[in-house]
Order: structure tokens, then sequence, then C-alpha cells
């Protein structure tokens, strides 16, 4: 909290509007001064992220909507809790004056939501024992703010189970803490009082049946030709509803239907799942860092599983939870990390009946989501007309996308055949199945993620994190299967994109996505470079008569990580996991400064492209690494970092003074 009032001190225009708990404070204020403290936050490395929605609420910019709350308070009766109620706004309890009461209502509307404070200030009033009453966050936020404290904090509902499931799970855990829940409301069979309902009108019982039969038309019926038209009408009417109860009692309409089958049950399951490139082949074509051409560590090239292949899993999971129905939706879809699968990994799947219709899928410690099951797909729709925008020429074919290593998929999830349209609201283009687990709606996020490329200038990389809600009216398509898609882009965010995706052929859509939606990672113009073609570019910057300097105190988390895994080798990977902050920046910016030194040196010799992975450094001195290439070629690097900083020199094979160490400071420190 005091590290965010710091950066946003001297910014005029934003404000704290919710201290939640200590690692998470929400501001308010004006989209650019939003985008400013946004910047400032990475730069003191505190996470940020720009919510997707408006709202001046707890914050002075609400000021002048004030009128209609005060109106609204003023005529509502109010009298003083018979058990104590404490306000966020105070973190203290209420007035006993009603108003008083009012008052610190219309503060709250104005006034920061000070919730860390407040649970401190109940805990040091003895509470021990907090409950949400309903899902959300805030069991979290008070975990976080009595962190290594005596307390319990729990939620009554949570999404991830039944609503009894999981009262019954608050009612065990509060018989632990020492309470006594009545648990006769488990018991069907228990005898409960009526709840009078006061509807604020008279209940009337209507004795007399209903005829459906159309009344004629009485002494009030409009004269002229209105009055005959209506008449007509109401004749017509009558003779068709004669005919139809005349055709059912001639068909045997009266008889008793037979009974319908009931739904299948839906059963809880667990599975375990192996997971690695040898168990599923088609992993090595979603490997997140290319490499060269038979490169032999496959940790080096990151496989990971895509988002759409654990939506596949969850889709399959579910439906063997009641086998004869389908699977026609699947809604929250949250991917929580990457599944990594170098080395395998023994993937925990869990599947919970919510009702007769929805399942709970968990893909343990990775994702999430609901899917709905049915006896039988729906219609499906027609497409939507495409919705482009302002368009411009597509400029690449679909070989491209792949050759050029605009997207780094492997035959097995090459899945987009051919881009027909691009504009700044959206792109189309034509999908083809193929064997890979999620391969096809995989395609559809390549063409998103190739149209937030072509329409951006930072932050170019999207990479899919949450999808709202796909609608699915009919199987998984065949391998071979020709599909068309049409992407219908939203205006991006400072920190996501979304979009809603259609998949279809014929007329008839098979997929319908809504919001998809990918964070854009941090990719400014020496990093992107580096992420589209690794081999042909630098990260570091080159300084005149030989040598590079990296000056990048304030990159992102995720955007070390990327470099760690682009040029560094497993066993330098390894030492960088036990080393502090510091340390890991000082090591990795070095490794990086003398990596991309020897590779310019080498281009100037006249080598071709070369990936930071095919050149081997190791330690040969203070202040020094030997570097060797796939050719033969060696060198001697001087180097020289610190957190965010490096300057690297290639030594000529004459002499190994040639830079001496206050010389590589003197060339760091410089401006």
């Amino acid at each position: 909290m005091d590290r965010v009032r710091a950066v946003i001190a001297d910014l005029p225009g934003v404000v704290i509007s919710h201290d939640n708990c200590p690692h998470q404070v929400v501001l308010c204020g004006e989209d650019e001064a939003l985008q400013e403290a946004a910047r400032r936050l990475e730069r003191a490395r505190i996470l940020a992220h720009l919510l997707p929605f408006r709202s001046g609420f707890h914050a002075p910019f609400f000021e002048d909507f004030l009128e209609p709350h005060r109106r609204h308070f003023a005529a509502l009766p109010l009298q003083p809790p018979e058990i104590p109620l404490w306000s966020a706004t105070t973190a203290a309890p209420y007035p006993d004056d009603v108003d008083e009461m009012r008052a610190l209502a219309i503060r709250h509307l104005v006034e920061p939501v000070r919730f860390r404070e407040l649970v401190e200030a109940l805990h040091a009033d003895g509470v021990r024992v907090f409950v949400q009453v309903g899902p959300g966050s805030l069991v979290g936020f008070v975990s976080d703010t009595l962190r290594g404290r005596d307390h319990l904090a729990m939620s009554a509902n949570e999404p991830q189970r039944s609503g009894l499931a999981q009262l019954r799970r608050l009612c065990a855990a509060l018989f632990v803490e020492g309470a006594d829940p009545d648990l006769t409301v488990f018991d069907p069979g228990a005898r409960r009082g009526g709840m009078p309902l006061s509807l604020g009108v008279p209940l009337v019982h209507v004795q007399t049946s209903l005829s459906l039969s159309p009344a004629a038309p009485g002494a009030g019926t409009v004269p002229g030709t209105l009055g005959r038209a209506f008449t007509a009408v109401h004749d017509e009417v009558g003779r068709s509803l004669s005919a139809v109860q005349a055709a059912l009692r001639s068909r045997g309409g009266d008889r008793p239907r037979a009974p319908v089958a009931p739904a299948a049950v839906i059963g809880p399951r667990e599975e375990t799942r192996r997971l690695s490139v040898a168990d599923q082949p088609f992993l090595v074509d979603h490997c997140l860092i290319p490499q060269p051409p038979g490169w032999p560590v496959l940790a080096d090239r990151n496989p990971v599983v895509p988002m759409t292949m654990s939506v596949r899993m969850m889709l399959d999971l579910a439906e063997r939870c009641a086998p004869g129905r389908v699977a026609v939706e699947i809604e929250g879809v949250r991917a929580h990390r990457w599944m990594a699968v170098e080395p395998p990994i023994d993937l925990e799947l869990r599947a919970e009946p919510i009702d007769d219709q929805r399942v709970r899928v968990v893909l343990e410690g990775y994702a999430e989501a609901t899917v709905r099951l049915a006896d039988r797909w729906p219609t499906p729709p027609p497409p939507r007309p495409p919705e482009l925008g302002e368009e411009f020429p597509m400029e690449l074919a679909a070989e491209g996308l792949y050759g050029e290593r605009w997207m780094f998929h492997g035959p097995a999830y090459q899945a987009v055949r051919r881009l027909d349209r691009i504009g700044s609201r959206g792109i189309t283009g034509q999908l083809v199945a193929t064997r890979a687990e999620g391969a096809l709606l995989d395609g559809a996020g390549q063409l998103f993620g190739y149209q937030v490329m072509r329409t951006t200038e930072r932050n170019r990389l999207a990479m899919p994190v949450r999808i709202d809600r796909i609608e699915l009216f009919g199987p998984e398509p065949e391998p071979g299967e020709v599909w068309d898609c049409a992407v219908f882009c939203q205006p991006p965010g400072a920190r996501e994109v979304r979009a809603d995706i259609e998949v279809h052929r014929g007329g008839q859509v098979w997929a319908r996505i809504h919001g998809w939606t990918d964070w854009r990672f941090e990719t400014d113009d020496r990093l992107w470079p580096v992420m589209h073609q690794a081999e042909r570019h630098l990260f570091a910057v080159p300084l005149p008569g030989g040598g590079v300097r990296i000056d990048d105190p304030g990159r992102s988390g995720s955007s070390r990580d990327y470099l760690a895994r682009r040029y560094l080798g497993a066993a330098d990977r390894a030492h960088l996991a036990t080393l502090s902050r510091d340390e890991a920046s000082a090591f990795l910016y070095g490794r990086i400064a003398a990596c991309d030194a020897v590779r310019r040196r080498a281009w100037d010799e006249g080598a071709g492209p070369l990936f930071p992975v095919e050149v081997a450094l190791g330690d040969v001195g203070p202040g020094r690494l030997g570097a060797s290439l796939p050719d033969g070629r060696r060198y001697t690097v001087a180097v020289a970092s610190r957190p965010g900083r490096a300057v690297a020199v290639v030594l000529d094979p004459a002499g190994d003074g040639q830079v001496s160490p206050d010389a590589l400071l003197a060339m760091l420190d410089s401006p």
C-alpha cells in the first residue's frame, strides 16, 4: 500500500479506491492517468493490470452523482442493527443514529474501501472466523491480510462445488472451530416451519377453469370497418382452433403420453493422464521457443499444452461423466499457467456435477471450466457476416504465417489453411482440422493473434488466458475437414485483447466463441525481433567499434523469463533459479550480452543465421567467458554486468588484456 502511494503521489487524476489486502490495491482515475500509473508501477516492479470496465465508485469522481442516492437513503427506513455491523469506510462499527448511518452510506460511495484495515480491526476486536456469504474474492483478501495469524476464512458458496456440498464443508469447519451449526437443513425429512411471505398485494385464488376458446365479440365491439375486420379475424381464429382440436382427437391426442426417459445421471469422475511428447507426439509441434532444426534438448524448446487442448480434455471428461450425452457448451475457461510437458507430467483431471446439466471440470493446478451437457447438439445457427472495420492488404499467405515465424507452430498445429481478409476490427480465413488435440480451435486463436500483431506497434505477442463461453453445435470435426473462420475483435486494451470467433461452413456454425481473451506480453522494439526471428536479431545494442550493451532495468518478469528460455541452456537456467533477484538479473543479462557479442562477431565474419542456444558459453576466468559455435569457431568474451545492465566485447585471439575490467565497468556506467 505504501509503495503504491509513493508511486502515484505526484500523479494527478488517480486515487486509491480499494485497499483490499496487502497484495491487492485498486486505483481509479482517467484512462491516460491510469496508463501512466501502470507504467510507473511496472518500473517499480509492482504487477499492474488495467481492468476492462469503468467505475467511479469509492472515489471522489462519483461526487456529482450523489443526489439521487441521498434521496433514496433519506426515504429508506433504518434502525440500529441487532448484530454489530462494521463499515469498510471507517473500519469501525456503524453508528446507532440513523442519520449518521445515512451519512456514512453516502461517504461509502466517494471514499476508498478500507477492507484490509477492516479485517485488521475485526481481528484486533477478537474475531477469528470470517464467512463470506456467496462467491467472490473476500476470503482470499482476509487470508492475505491475516497470513500467519490464527483465523478461519471460508466461503459459503464456491463455483467448484454444488451449493449444498460447500455448505456442508462450511458447517464442518465451523464445528471444528467450536460452533454449533444447525444441521437439520441437510435432513430431507426434517419438518421446517413456514416462512411468511409479504407480497404487498392480496393473494387471489382463481377457482374457475379458464376456457381456451376465443370469446365472441360483445356489445362493446368497435363499429365500422375496424369492427368488421376484428370480427373476421376472431371467426378465423375460432375455426382454426376447432380444426386443431379435431385433428388432435382423430390422432389420439387425448391418450396419455409415453413416459419420457430420464436424462442420464451425471456422476463425479477423477482421472490421471500422462502428458509428454512421447505420449502425445503432436506436442512437439507446440513449442514456445523455436530452436534450430533437430535441436536435441527438448526442454530448450519448451513444449506446452495449448489452451484449446485443455478445453478438449475438459469437454471429453465431462462427456465421460454422463455416457450418451454430449457437451454443448463450456464457460468460464481459465488457464492459470503454462502446462509444460518436458519433463513429463501426470495431470490430475477432476469433474464434479453442479446440477443435472452442468459439470465443473478442473485440470488440477492448470485450468478450470464449467461444461453443459445435453441429449443432443442444438440446431446450428447461420454465421454472422464479417465485421472487419477498416480493411488493409493481407500481405501474407498462410504458408508465410509459419515459414516466416509469425507463429511458432509445427505441422501438427498448423491449422490455418488460408488467410482471406484483415482489418482493424477482425480477420477471416480458412482452417483445417488435424489429428492434434485442439488444433482446429488453436488455428482460430492463431488468426486472432496474427490480427493483433498486424494492428499493434507494442506488446504484439498475445497468448490465450481465458474464454468466457464456447457454444458447440456438432461433434469435433474429422481430420482433413476444412472450415471457415471469422474473428470479431474488440478494441485492444493495454494488457488484454478480446474477440468473438465463429467456425463455420456451408452456412452453419460449428463453434461460436464468446470472449476469447489473450494476454499481451511485453514486446518492444528490442524484444519483438528476437521473439519473431531470434536467429537473425540481437537483443543487445551494438556498440561502435565492436561489442554490445544492454540497459534494460524495467523489463517485466514474464519477459525476463522468456529471455532466459531463449538465451540460456538447461544448466544455466537451473543455476539462474538458485540466485537472488539481483544476482539472477546480472547473470542473465551478462550471458545475453556475451551471446550477442559472439553472434555479432560471427555475422561480421560471414556466418549465417545463428540461434542464441547455439552459442555455448563457459567461465574461463574473472570477467571472461569462453564461447564456441557448432562450426568449431571459438572466442573469448569480456563481460561486465549488473542488475538490468551488461556490456560484452569479443577479444581478439592476440591477447587477453585488450579490455580491462575497469574499462568494461566504465563502458557499463557511461550514459
